[in-house]
């Protein structure tokens, strides 16, 4: 039998809690350094802060799991709640590594490369949120364990069930989502008779007989608004819609390019992936909320009882302190779980939105279409009066305009176009040395 190890009285405790306070500055500076990522030394160097302090957050979480473990011999809640704690901070960190040392810097990747990086990074963003539900069912578990003496017991339970929950949701919203998302834009088949949506037509055909895949079934918006998304669970089950104002704004090159785009989210398959994450999202903010007003609703109807005014003014007492750590817990849980499953849900759009940009590339062969429309489309001053929230990260641009804050803040669904262009440009300045260094060759 192994002996106890003696840890000294409130050590388990102090380093998760300065664990879960490294993790809050992370969040809180990420979004600032985030501006000099297309910087060098310095600002360049700033940008690997959020990680070293999740790293090191993620180093004292464990450390407390594995000395409160140690020293009980059994993992209790405190124990598992640091252990996923330190498994949310050092995914992201080991994401990043992997693929910079996979793929290299983002401006020196191929288009390949950059749609392998991005794949993988929104894999790995899906996982965080994916541990997010499982650490906040579990919390919401030993809340309401605590009331029956197995804290434990009913966390983990609690957390099993969450995941069951929304992995039914998933797999009927699936089936059921693109018709939704289709009737809420009120979109309508193209109409061949059309000059500008036959055209439209005949784009999407030769792209998708060039990109290998069915061809999808066309729909257009009438909203003057330039702009366009793509949904379909898979490559067979798939639509393409877009406004009549795109259709008015771009020339044939410019729509080959978006067109593209939306080929890239179908063969990626975006849509699906968007849904996961959009569901996941969802589950964790509906536990915080239900666990937030289940708390509130019992705190607001006490059961005190006594034989004397003592007892009765003990059990107010005890009532009013449960009661206020209750509604503080759940407050806690209720504002940052939610946001950081939104933060996350925003970094895979972005990182899917890149990589159906690289996909149009391959698809294309030709930056400078799609580089056109993502110029015109992020000046056109229109509202699309239809979107909302919860589509916005559908489309190909941010149809909310007063809600884009750059692209790079952490509840940005789209990257700033600026990014957008400098990585198209960066894609067709290597595929134009590629090209050249055969010719020189054969010269020298």
């Amino acid at each position: 039998m192994m002996p106890q190890l003696d840890v000294p009285a409130g050590l388990v405790g102090t380093l998760a809690i300065i664990a879960f306070g490294l993790a809050i500055v992370a969040i809180v500076v990420a979004p600032i350094v985030a501006r000099s990522r297309g910087s060098t030394g310095l600002g360049a160097a700033l940008a690997l802060v959020p990680f070293a302090v999740l790293t090191v957050a993620a180093v004292l979480a464990a450390a407390a799991a594995a000395l409160g473990t140690v020293a009980n011999q059994a993992a209790g809640v405190r124990e598992v709640t640091t252990a996923g704690l330190a498994l949310i901070c050092i995914t992201p960190v080991l994401g990043a590594l992997f693929v910079r040392l996979r793929y290299g810097p983002t401006g020196d990747r191929t288009f390949q490369q950059q749609m392998a990086g991005n794949a993988v990074s929104s894999m790995l963003l899906v996982a965080i949120l994916f541990e997010v539900l499982v650490v906040t069912g579990f919390l919401i578990g030993v809340a309401v364990g605590f009331f029956v003496g197995t804290p434990l017991l009913v966390g983990l339970a609690f957390a099993g069930i969450s995941v069951l929950g929304t992995a039914g949701a998933t797999l009927f919203a699936l089936n059921r989502g693109d018709a939704f998302i289709l009737e809420l834009s009120k979109a309508r088949r193209a109409d061949p008779s059309n000059a500008r949506e036959a055209m439209l037509r005949n784009v999407v055909q030769e792209l998708a007989l060039g990109a290998n895949l069915p061809m999808p079934e066309v729909y257009v918006i009438d909203a003057g608004a330039a702009n366009a998304f793509a949904v379909g669970r898979d490559t067979t089950h798939a639509s393409i819609a877009v406004t009549r104002g795109l259709l008015e704004l771009l020339d044939r090159e410019e729509l080959q390019g978006v067109v593209a785009h939306e080929l890239g989210h179908i063969a990626n398959l975006d849509s699906r992936h968007g849904l996961i994450v959009a569901l996941l999202v969802g589950a964790v903010v509906v536990l915080t909320d239900l666990f937030f007003e289940a708390v509130v609703e019992m705190a607001q109807h006490p059961s005190i009882g006594g034989d004397d005014i003592g007892e009765v003014v003990a059990g107010l007492v005890m009532w009013l302190v449960i009661s206020l750590l209750a509604i503080l817990f759940a407050g806690t849980l209720k504002l940052f779980a939610p946001l950081a499953a939104r933060a996350v849900q925003a970094a895979v759009s972005r990182d899917r939105e890149y990589l159906a940009d690289a996909t149009s590339v391959s698809i294309t062969r030709n930056p400078a279409g799609l580089e056109s429309a993502l110029r015109k489309l992020d000046a056109d001053p229109t509202r699309l009066l239809d979107a909302n929230r919860g589509t916005q990260h559908l489309w190909i641009v941010n149809p909310l305009k007063e809600a884009s804050e750059g692209g790079h803040g952490w509840f940005d669904t789209h990257p700033a176009t600026a990014d957008r262009i400098a990585r198209l440009r960066a894609l067709a300045g290597q595929d134009a040395r590629r090209d050249a260094e055969p010719s020189a060759a054969a010269a020298t």
